[in-house]
């Protein structure tokens, strides 16, 4: 049995930090680790657990082919510099999902901009080279032509100079003790040599960019990793507010959000925008208190209506996450040949294994469970007709218990994400088939779902929205 741990602690690496003043080293006034820490934390993690990337990313020639490809396309198409003036900047998520219309929504933004009572410009990074077409966001702006010379100038051998080499060596007495403190090598030099490259070819693109655009407010889904801290400076540089929407699970081992309480961090987000109260408490966010603002989730509330009608059967949900698929998907077999569970496994996928699960877990082929590794019947639905769900630290888990779902955590690496819910009832502990066959249908706490997803999203965003624009709208709840 394991104690639901993650391989390191995110204070490990704090401790590192203050250690070796990281945060000191600083380009143009910007502290350069600011940019680095995200991925470097990203890469401990899966050279700890042996985990490889969290999603299927193209590699080789096919990539850097795709990679032009849709660059030249977003010339003609969809051109990021030919949009207009907006008082609102989006960029949002780019893992979009099939709505009942037949079109691919950003379920963190198109519920709260569509109709809205002002000019917004929405813009989306490539999903891993794709994007999926048709979108349900009017006037859809892609990011190709900034991003991908990004990527490239990070990935290149582009020489840097003389002043930019001395800087990166300073990181070199901080590369060798995260060796030492965890025994695995991670090239703190080469990626920060990477963001410096990036960061020079980033900056001026969305300078360009936001000149354009002229916004009021800047809505970034994700802040971190993909060179969004170089568009957050761009942005605090020309005094445009950022705020962040939260879309997944928020808790105090990601590197994302939690930061030394000591350090000033200038390349975070003014405000997050949380699901819920709950989240405001899981991390160590470098902003103050007040900026942090519990507002729901749009995209959550429309389908939990929507599914309301759905009949509930027996069906015993698995949620897939990585790195923990391999362990999870192992206990969903074992629970569709236990002949104490009555129940019709279904293994629902993460979305960055639909293409390779059957080499990675050949077991599920020859099963009973049921795989669902595409988007029809959708996540939703499927929480609609269950009666219980099996998960390890996605944030869907959360989403389930509002479909009053009973909730096992399986307690192996990377659970210590669903603890809380353990900790106040919501949901059971289970470490195997036996456990969990024991507890199914005994039920749990009961859920306190606004405390997680505060009500009325749609109205509390807009309001919100409209403090800091101030446009003078009125907005009416639903």
């Amino acid at each position: 049995m394991t104690d639901g741990s993650i391989p390191f602690r995110l204070a490990q690496l704090e401790a590192l930090e203050r250690t070796h003043d990281v945060f000191d080293i600083t380009v143009d006034g910007i502290a350069l680790w600011e940019l680095a820490r995200w991925e470097v934390a990203s890469r401990l993690r899966r050279e700890l657990t042996g985990a490889g990337a969290a999603h299927d990313t193209p590699q080789g020639m096919t990539a850097m082919l795709r990679a032009g490809t849709l660059a030249l396309r977003n010339l003609l198409r969809r051109n990021p510099f030919r949009a207009a003036p907006a008082d609102i900047c989006v960029v949002g998520h780019p893992r979009r999902q099939r709505g009942p219309d037949g079109r691919w929504w950003d379920i963190y933004c198109d519920p709260l901009f569509a109709d809205l009572d002002c000019e917004v410009a929405h813009f989306e990074f490539s999903d891993f080279l794709t994007h999926r077409r048709p979108p349900k966001t009017p006037d859809l702006r892609y990011l190709d032509l900034i991003d991908i010379p990004g990527i490239a100038a990070a990935e290149l051998p582009i020489p840097l100079s003389k002043r930019q080499r001395s800087i990166v060596e300073q990181f070199a007495p901080f590369e060798a003790a995260i060796r030492t403190e965890f025994g695995v090598h991670v090239g703190v030099r080469q990626i920060i040599a990477g963001e410096l490259r990036r960061r020079a070819v980033l900056r001026p693109l969305y300078a360009r960019l936001l000149r354009r655009v002229d916004p009021e407010l800047l809505v970034l889904v994700v802040s971190y990793g993909r060179g969004m801290k170089m568009l957050t400076e761009v942005a605090k540089a020309m005094e445009i507010p950022v705020v962040e929407l939260q879309h997944g699970v928020i808790h105090p081992e990601h590197a994302g959000y939690n930061h030394p309480v000591d350090v000033e961090v200038g390349l975070f987000p003014d405000w997050v925008w949380t699901f819920g109260p709950f989240w405001a408490t899981q991390a160590e966010f470098p902003i103050r208190a007040e900026r942090v603002r519990p507002v729901g989730f749009p995209w959550l509330e429309r389908q939990i209506k929507s599914d309301a009608a759905v009949r509930t059967r027996d069906q015993l949900l698995f949620i897939s996450q990585m790195p923990a698929g391999e362990a999870l998907s192992r206990l969903a077999v074992d629970c569709a040949a236990d002949t104490r569970i009555s129940d019709e496994v279904v293994y629902k996928l993460h979305p960055g294994e639909v293409n390779r699960w059957r080499d990675e877990f050949p077991w599920l082929l020859e099963s009973e469970v049921r795989i669902i590794d595409g988007q029809s019947p959708s996540l939703y639905e499927l929480f609609a007709q269950s009666r219980a769900q099996v998960g390890v630290g996605s944030t869907a888990v959360y989403e389930g218990l509002c479909f009053n779902l009973e909730t096992y955590v399986y307690d192996t690496d990377g659970a210590s994400i669903l603890m809380p819910l353990v900790q106040t009832g919501a949901a059971l502990r289970i470490d195997s088939v036996d456990t969990l066959a024991a507890q199914l249908g005994r039920g749990a706490e009961p859920f306190d779902r606004e405390h997680y997803f505060a009500a009325d999203a749609i109205y509390t965003m807009r309001k919100t929205m409209e403090q800091l624009i101030g446009t003078g709208t009125v907005y009416e709840r639903d």
